[in-house]
């Protein structure tokens, strides 16, 4: 009897501490397909061949891509917006403001002010970023990031 009880309490212990593990929400390779399919079409539609990074939350590269025709530097200025963006979790537009106050983040490696770095949100969490580079401009890149991101909002919940 003594034996069973003992084994009880072990698995009653066990079961607690399952319950209690930790639960983190991450980008999927599926989710990073999907806004990719529709960072493209947005490229599109502003007539700009781009690349882009997803990064999930580790900072590890999900998905990676470069248009045809799309200026070599803009992967690496894709990556370094996507890493800028996980980060701090505010877009590369609000870091800009933010180092306009504090210069010296300029000084973390890898990071950028140039427009087009969002964090991906699933509620308040950031479980990713992504970075895109290749427009005129950083905020017709973020243009087109925000816009793609809207139309999966419906993955990320």
């Amino acid at each position: 009897m003594k034996r069973f009880i003992y084994i009880l309490g072990l698995l009653i212990l066990s079961l607690t501490s399952f319950s209690n593990a930790l639960v983190q929400k991450n980008i999927s390779l599926d989710i990073a397909q999907n806004l990719a399919s529709e960072v493209l079409k947005e490229a599109k539609k502003e007539k700009v061949n781009i690349s882009l990074v997803i990064l999930d939350k580790g900072g590890n590269v999900v998905l990676s891509m470069k248009e045809d025709n799309a200026a070599v530097h803009t992967m690496k200025t894709a990556q370094k917006k996507a890493f800028t963006a996980l980060s701090f979790g505010i877009t590369t537009t609000e870091f800009a403001s933010r180092v306009e106050k504090v210069p010296n983040l300029t000084q973390i490696e890898n990071t950028t002010t140039l427009g087009g770095g969002i964090p991906i949100k699933a509620g308040n969490e950031t479980i990713g970023s992504i970075g895109i580079g290749g427009a005129p401009s950083g905020a017709i890149d973020e243009k087109i990031g925000s816009a793609a991101l809207s139309r999966i909002s419906n993955l990320l919940k």
